[in-house]
């Protein structure tokens, strides 16, 4: 039994450390979302995040440029991010039951 207690250890602590560096990651990556709005027949990209209460939309540029398309993607990468954070606590919680079942 304590040959699989140190091997549930292990992966807790390595889940641990895993969600440490894609928090730090996230803390990185700017926050918010892409909102297009059509003016004159041309969609522009804006990036709208909270700041306190309110909300506040930032003008990017027009929907095919370059800096639309990085910060989409930047956006996308962070939801990415945040997922498999999710999944890992979840992972660590399950481990955590595993351990704690003696």
């Amino acid at each position: 039994m304590a040959v699989i207690d140190s091997v549930l250890n292990e992966e807790l602590s390595r889940l641990l450390a895993l969600r440490a560096r894609y928090a730090a990651e996230r803390q990185a990556l700017i926050r918010g979302s892409i909102i297009m709005k059509k003016k004159s027949g041309h969609n522009y990209a804006y990036r709208a995040y909270r700041k306190g209460n309110r909300v506040v939309t930032d003008y990017v540029g027009r929907e095919a440029s370059p800096q639309a398309r990085k910060l989409a993607a930047t956006i996308e990468k962070r939801r990415r991010i945040i997922r498999q954070i999710r999944a890992l606590d979840a992972d660590a919680a399950r481990l955590r039951k595993m351990i704690n079942a003696k």
